[in-house]
């Protein structure tokens, strides 16, 4: 139980940090003088940021694998793989807009972001 959401949440860290990898590579030049210091601090906050985003999304499969029994857990299980899924692409798709909207913006998604989602829906 507790192995399975570790690695779920292994794998939204991961998504996220290869988006900010991304980022970091891509847009490296508008960055100008900071230190490698300063550099390896924003990968160490954007892993706060990512866990805290993470937890949030895991809230729901932790409770539910706490109070079910048994006899439920064949379809605790169904519905955690789809709720897994549909988070797992909507971060995906978060990440990958993340390169244009920045690329547009000069900053991460905001309400901006969502501002545009819901006029172009």
């Amino acid at each position: 139980m507790i192995r399975e959401l570790i690695k779920i949440y292994l794998l939204f860290i991961a998504l996220f940090f290869l988006g900010r990898l991304g980022l970091y590579g891509l847009y490296f030049d508008r960055l100008g003088d900071i230190s490698l210091t300063e550099s390896l601090l924003s990968f160490l906050y954007g892993l706060k940021l990512d866990t805290m985003t993470a937890s949030i999304i895991l809230v729901i499969p932790a409770l539910l694998l706490a109070i079910t029994p048994q006899s439920g857990a064949k379809y605790v299980g169904r519905f955690l793989s789809g709720y897994v899924l549909f988070f797992l692409l909507v971060a995906l798709y978060v990440e990958n807009a993340t390169f244009p909207f920045v690329a547009q913006y000069d900053v991460r998604p905001n309400y901006l972001f969502i501002e545009y989602l819901n006029r172009h829906l």
